[in-house]
């Protein structure tokens, strides 16, 4: 638990009252591979934190009911259906594990009311958005700017044992590529 005090700390610093404060309000689970953390459709009430292992966040083509890898969350990572949490609406994302998991959970509503008497962690929360949205705008400009071998020599920098971690179909979708493209742009990079 030091780990995710000490980012929210990074970002701003807590007093230890709201330090303790926040921390009655989160659970610690471990969970295996191929559990669903949120459905779509469902309401997402908590966030998370991810303390070891890796998590995807998917979506469906509704064209092909293919799924589509929008997120693969690594260490240290918050995550979430923030759509669905800050709106109250049923999530468009599914969230599972990739591997074994352990993660800190959080319910939302409680979190909100904490920031609302706690200035310090309100400023918290606001610099972890700004975090977050400068995350989703480096992926989306990637997605814009760079070709599939980019993406994935980019992918490769940020974590570099993701090959042997993870399933090469869900390298791919994230890539946003098939596994053929993929095993084919590695063989070309490879053997250069």
């Amino acid at each position: 638990m030091s780990t995710l005090i000490d980012i929210i700390y990074g970002t701003y610093p807590l007093t230890n009252e709201t330090q303790e404060k926040l921390l009655s309000l989160i659970e610690t689970h471990k969970f295996s591979a191929k559990h669903k953390l949120e459905e779509s459709g469902k309401q997402a009430t908590c966030f998370y934190f991810l303390i070891e292992g890796i998590v995807r966040a998917y979506s469906y083509s509704s064209k092909d009911v293919k799924e589509s890898n929008l997120y693969i969350l690594f260490k240290n990572s918050f995550f979430s259906s923030f759509e669905s949490l800050i709106k109250g609406t049923p999530s468009h994302l599914d969230i599972e594990c990739l591997t074994d998991c352990v993660i800190a959970k959080c319910n939302y509503n409680e979190f909100i009311k904490l920031t609302d008497q706690n200035s310090d962690l309100n400023l918290a929360y606001i610099k972890s958005l700004e975090n977050l949205l400068i995350l989703n705008e480096t992926r989306d400009i990637e997605f814009a700017t760079l070709t599939a071998t980019d993406r994935y020599i980019a992918l490769r920098k940020r974590f570099p044992k993701i090959d042997n971690l993870i399933s090469q179909k869900h390298i791919a979708s994230y890539l946003g590529i098939t596994t053929v493209q993929l095993s084919r742009l590695r063989k070309k990079l490879y053997s250069q």
